[in-house]
């Protein structure tokens, strides 16, 4: 064999690595918990943060944060009506959609770019309060990447914590959690030895336990119980949703 087709075997062996490097970093996942500067409405697969646009007369979409929502919101848009009744600001849309039983359509009269469409989706149950919401993004992928967020949840050791149907499931287990035996849909049913009665308790007593202690857990899984451990974590830094692009 010559000299230049070893050369040329070397070459495509560094592209491929480099493909490989360029892929793996595409799609790293980024989790960031979020306290939300606004007011938060609930969407079909995540929320809207609205804020007040007094030039404008209506209440703006400051920020959209969905997953898998075909609601067309998006951010920067101006909400002026809402089921046809005329809106100005933040607290009317509010009371609008307060107005509206559970499970019952919404419809949105938004001003975008000179043009104005309807946007409709189902009265969605209200979040937590506190604003306090965590988000998982995947970079890379069609459409420059995706975004999940769970609303009320905790973020521990690189798992997302959060009351789905009733019970305390891990709603999510991210690239950071690697080593610890945590899988989506495990249901928590004891931290520190205590019984788990809502995602809000258990999120009050994982805050009570400090950083660097032992954490234990008792989940089930497949109809079987079995105890996760690990030392916790110190927090992530907190971020706006207002002031944080995840696709850059």
């Amino acid at each position: 064999m010559t000299p230049s087709f070893f050369t040329s075997c070397r070459a495509v062996l560094v592209l491929l690595l480099l493909g490989a490097a360029v892929f793996s970093t595409a799609y790293a996942q980024e989790t960031r918990q979020v306290r939300l500067q606004g007011t938060p409405v609930s969407l079909p697969g995540g929320i809207m943060v609205l804020e007040e646009a007094p030039d404008d007369e209506a209440a703006r979409v400051a920020r959209v944060m969905q997953q898998g929502s075909s609601v067309d919101v998006a951010d920067g848009d101006l909400i002026a009506y809402v089921n046809g009744n005329r809106v100005k600001t933040v607290a009317e849309v509010q009371q609008q959609i307060e107005g509206i039983a559970e499970g019952e359509e919404v419809q949105l009269g938004i001003r975008r770019a000179g043009g104005v469409h309807m946007a409709a989706f189902e009265k969605q149950p209200a979040g937590q309060a506190g604003g306090e919401r965590i988000m998982v993004v995947r970079r890379g992928g069609e459409g420059g990447g995706s975004q999940q967020v769970f609303e009320g949840g905790t973020l521990i050791a690189g798992a997302v914590i959060a009351e789905q149907e009733g019970e305390v499931r891990v709603a999510a287990v991210l690239d950071a959690a690697e080593g610890i035996d945590l899988q989506p849909g495990d249901v928590v049913l004891m931290l520190q030895g205590t019984a788990v009665t809502s995602g809000a308790d258990f999120s009050t007593r994982y805050g009570e336990v400090a950083v660097g202690d032992t954490v234990e857990m008792t989940v089930r899984r497949g109809g079987e119980e079995q105890t996760v451990s690990f030392a916790k974590p110190a927090p992530m830094e907190e971020g706006n949703a207002t002031g944080w692009t995840p696709n850059n």
